[in-house]
């Protein structure tokens, strides 16, 4: 459901600036989509294991926050080590982690949902780049001024986009409200 039909990146604007510039020149998806999809994996399971069993007893859930920081800083760096030494690909990137992780852990009913959330989160993000990374594409094709190819062009179409598949949820089209 978090993949395609609530993209974090299309509500939440999580990697919104992050997605506009991979989407330039999208080399190394896998390793990027590898090392946020591990550090979210990881980070989740030890920031929902330390809000719900610790600090909710103590009625401190309102930090797991922090948590998930130290967690999200830790699992990206290693994982990011990992990758730049065995493929000496530069995966450096955090915010899109960590704000998973915050989202996962607060909308999971339990560990299961937590997980499901944090990953298609996650894969949600990746399977915009070659979407956008395709319209990039179509309009270097066509006869567009050079002062309209910037980024400009790929928020308008990341609107349109959001716009498609969202117009249906607008309340004054939903009739089922009003009977």
């Amino acid at each position: 459901m978090y993949i395609f039909v609530s993209s974090v990146t299309l509500i939440y604007g999580f990697g919104f600036k992050k997605l506009i510039l991979i989407s330039k020149k999208p080399h190394h998806i896998i390793a990027y989509c590898l090392k946020s999809l591990l550090s979210i994996t990881a980070s989740i399971s030890l920031t929902w294991v330390i809000a719900n069993n610790i600090l909710a007893a103590y009625n401190m859930a309102e930090i797991y926050p922090f948590f998930a920081v130290l967690f999200t800083v830790f699992f990206s760096m290693i994982f990011q080590r990992f990758i730049f030494s065995s493929f000496k690909i530069d995966t450096a990137e955090f915010t899109l982690t960590f704000l998973t992780v915050i989202l996962a852990v607060a909308e999971g009913g339990d560990f299961q949902n937590a997980l499901i959330i944090g990953i298609s989160s996650c894969i949600s993000f990746y399977f915009l780049i070659p979407l956008l990374w395709s319209i990039r594409k179509r309009f270097q094709l066509s006869a567009i001024s050079t002062d309209f190819k910037t980024g400009a062009l790929a928020f308008i179409s990341l609107a349109l986009i959001i716009l498609a598949l969202y117009s249906s949820n607008v309340s004054w089209l939903n009739l089922g409200v009003y009977k």
